[in-house]
């Protein structure tokens, strides 16, 4: 018998997957994204735009849209570190096209 399924067994409630937490907000499981990820994601954006305080912008603003509405994440689509890049890909994508039409 799984550990999941020995807690459900013991407690009679279901412990949900680190994805569906996230999915649902869940504090802890957002910290944990952040800490999991966060380097990576602004190595990304610096090589990305060539400006630390542009990336670190479109880092923030990545993770602020994850916690604001958390149930976009679909696990059924991908990865949580694959949605946090298309977030960041998106918004660096946006900044350039900003930063052109100055």
């Amino acid at each position: 018998m799984e550990a999941v399924e020995l807690v459900e067994a013991a407690t009679g409630v279901a412990k949900l997957s680190f994805a569906e937490r996230v999915r649902q907000g869940e504090r802890s499981a957002l910290r944990e994204v952040y800490e999991r990820n966060h380097q990576r994601l602004y190595r990304f954006a610096l090589a990305m735009t060539g400006s630390a305080d542009m990336a670190a912008d479109a880092l923030q603003e990545t993770f602020v849209a994850l916690v604001r509405n958390p149930g976009q994440y679909d696990p059924e689509r991908g990865s949580v570190e694959a949605f946090l890049y298309g977030i960041l890909r998106n918004r660096l994508r946006q900044l350039r096209r900003e930063r052109r039409d100055l």
